[in-house]
């Protein structure tokens, strides 16, 4: 118990001692310098101010152990506005001389602000133009077997507004979703889903984080129909017959849209135009399809021919 005491007595003034220690060093002043990021004040909507400008400003102060801790804790930022810089052609100019009392301003005055590097900054710029691109999903749907998507997903929206400078916006011709990633599907889809635009620089803006996708789901069906052959492109003065006169055509359709589908809805042609010398039978090409039908496929392609002299 004795023994217990006297180790709690000896940590009492250990602890007493540290923090003696402590309150001493921060009772002193130091010098000190610190990167402050720069944040970037009422910029004009119409400009963009490019990524190659520097971010930040060096800023050596002298003060109390106490105000420095807080430099310490969180990265110090520094505010300038926009509206009060030099604006030449191509660039915002900054200045300490004729910002320092801004500066000076966002510090406690118990700090003294001892040198600022650099002490000007270009901060070059580009006008803002804006471009509607198209969304493109990005997927990995498995369906349910002999299940599959109606028509087309819908994306909501399917076209979004990005702005930013010029050069930057011509290379950019879509914007992509995050991954759909869905396994063993045989009901309808919602989904919401997050735009990827990491790989876009950081100064273009997205007018929309994210869309809805939509998909109808359904039972499919095989089916098939006898369509006619038709062929175009053949030379004034020639006649030919050819074999087969009709192709099946093969294809799955939903189960509420089978009974709909007819061979009236599909077109097979042969392109005599298309010939070359050393071939002797022509290709079948659907031409036409119904959009509600999925997988299309012909019994065969090759379309005998002889010329009738």
């Amino acid at each position: 118990m004795l023994k217990s005491k006297k180790f709690n007595v000896l940590g009492f003034f250990l602890i007493l001692a540290l923090l003696f220690s402590v309150l001493t060093k921060l009772s002193k002043k130091y010098t000190q310098t610190f990167a402050f990021q720069i944040e970037m004040k009422n910029v004009p909507k119409a400009d963009v101010i490019l990524q190659d400008s520097s971010q930040q400003i060096d800023v050596t102060v002298s003060t109390y152990g106490f105000n420095l801790i807080a430099y310490y804790l969180k990265t110090p930022k520094l505010s300038l506005d926009f509206s009060n810089l030099e604006r030449t052609k191509k660039a915002y100019i900054w200045t300490e001389k004729t910002d320092i009392s801004n500066i000076a301003s966002q510090f406690d005055r118990n700090v003294e602000i001892l040198t600022i590097k650099p002490d000007s900054i270009h901060f070059r710029y580009d006008a803002n133009f804006t471009k509607k691109v198209p969304v493109v999903l990005t997927s990995d749907i498995k369906f349910a077997s002999g299940f599959d998507v109606i028509d087309h997903y819908i994306l909501k929206p399917d076209s979004v507004e990005i702005i930013g400078p010029k050069v930057i916006l011509d290379s950019i011709n879509s914007i992509e979703t995050d991954l759909l990633k869905l396994n063993n599907i045989n009901s309808p889809i919602t989904a919401e889903l997050k735009l990827n635009v990491a790989k876009i620089q950081e100064f273009v803006n997205v007018s929309h984080e994210s869309i809805v996708v939509k998909a109808n789901i359904e039972k499919f069906t095989e089916g098939s129909v006898s369509v006619p052959v038709t062929v175009i492109n053949i030379p004034k003065g020639l006649e030919i017959k050819y074999f087969p006169k009709e192709i099946n055509v093969v294809f799955y359709a939903s189960l509420s849209g089978f009974n709909n589908i007819s061979s009236n809805n599909f077109r097979i042609e042969c392109d005599f135009s298309k010939l070359e010398e050393s071939e002797t039978t022509l290709k079948a090409v659907i031409v036409q399809e119904p959009r509600q039908v999925k997988n299309v496929r012909l019994n065969t392609r090759q379309i005998e021919f002889i010329i009738i002299e």
